[in-house]
Parts: C-alpha cells; structure tokens; sequence
C-alpha cells in the first residue's frame, strides 16, 4: 500500500495590497471594508434622507 503526504502552510495575505489597484482605477466598491449588509444600510439611509445625490455627487 502507498502512502500520500499532504502538506499545509499558512501564508500571509495583504488584501490592501491586491486591492490597491483595483481602487485606483475606480474598481473597487466604495467602502469595501465594511460588510455588505452596513454597506447597504448606509446607502439605503442617504437615499431615504435624500442626501445619496449629493454624496455621489461629491464622490464620497
């Protein structure tokens, strides 16, 4: 009978890193740190106080 080795390593990951150039070239989602449920409360909240234009607007 043969054996198998499998062997695991953990690595570092910099997702500021990765996603840096996806947000320079205005990929990225905005606020893309915060989980999408907060981020879908924040719009939905500008929209209901009618402040979303003015956000986009000023590209916040």
């Amino acid at each position: 009978m043969r054996s198998k080795v499998l062997s695991v390593r953990q690595v570092g990951y910099d997702r500021s890193r990765t996603w840096a150039k996806t947000r320079r070239a205005g990929l990225a989602p905005r606020y893309w740190f915060l989980p999408l449920p907060v981020r879908n409360a924040i719009r939905s909240a500008t929209r209901r106080t009618r402040v979303h234009a003015l956000l986009k607007k000023a590209g916040l």
